[in-house]
């Protein structure tokens, strides 16, 4: 299903909608009669909404920290368009070692899972080195995504 926005576009009349190879991107085309092209216009149908999902596992998470890993995620929607879905998960891990802080986060782009996984001393320097790794893949992604 293409947008709603042309719902009306795809009925049968001198308007036309089609697909075209970038993702998100609708191709208008406009004719007189069958043989007359009268106008093209490209359509970027880029949403920009990410959908997030904290949960933390052994522990309650605070506030603070949500708000901070929060505050930290948006930075993925600068480099990608489309819609983001973002699992993150908080463990604490054995009280005994000191790297106890483990963040996952799984990335789904495109049908396309990305996920990364990391350890330090405090959830917060955990989930900075994490989305590093998580923006190189995003990058890595799209520029596949280009070559196709």
């Amino acid at each position: 299903m293409l947008c709603s926005y042309f719902e009306d576009a795809l009925q049968p009349g001198p308007l036309k909608a089609f697909r075209t190879k970038r993702p998100n991107q609708i191709l208008l085309l406009g004719f007189i009669n069958p043989h007359t092209l009268v106008f093209t216009l490209f359509f970027n149908l880029t949403t920009k909404n990410m959908k997030i999902d904290i949960q933390s596992i052994h522990f309650d998470a605070d506030k603070k920290l949500i708000d901070f890993i929060n505050a930290k995620v948006e930075k993925l929607r600068t480099f990608y368009d489309g819609h983001l879905d973002l699992k993150v998960f908080l463990r604490l891990q054995k009280v005994e070692v000191k790297h106890n802080k483990l963040v996952e986060m799984k990335l789904m782009v495109n049908g396309q899972v990305l996920f990364v996984e990391h350890e330090h001393q405090s959830f917060e320097a955990a989930v900075d080195l994490a989305l590093d790794s998580l923006v190189t893949q995003l990058k890595r992604f799209k520029e596949k995504m280009k070559g196709l």
